[in-house]
């Protein structure tokens, strides 16, 4: 079971009134360690949050990039930006699990998207 199947399966986050934080389910927490992920949604909800998971795939394209697929990885980055862009807007904080995944945004983001901004 994936990352994202436990949380549905139960019922979504436990917090539902606590304040919003997205957690980036990144490929390799939400298939190949769902445990990792499963205990990081429930430390943020120790925390008071409520955990929201993007029901979309997505995935940053750290691979595409280290193998030089650059146009493939600049797509999935930009769809990635296009399922986050209402939280970023919103304000609410992005958590993510994998440093490689969130290495992306830091690093290749702005040399991919240039003119991205965060909220933009």
């Amino acid at each position: 079971m994936t990352l994202k199947e436990w949380f549905a399966r139960r019922g979504g986050t436990a917090n539902p009134a606590g304040r919003p934080v997205v957690l980036f389910p990144d490929t390799f927490n939400n298939h190949f360690h769902t445990g990792v992920g499963v205990a990081c949604v429930e430390a943020i909800e120790a925390a008071g949050w409520r955990v929201i998971l993007p029901e979309e795939h997505i995935c940053c394209g750290r691979p595409l990039y280290d193998y030089g697929f650059l146009d493939t990885a600049e797509r999935y980055l930009h769809r990635v930006l296009d399922i986050l862009r209402p939280h970023l807007r919103a304000g609410t904080p992005i958590v993510g699990m994998e440093p490689s995944c969130l290495a992306v945004f830091k690093e290749s983001c702005p040399n991919c998207c240039p003119t991205t901004t965060p909220g933009g």
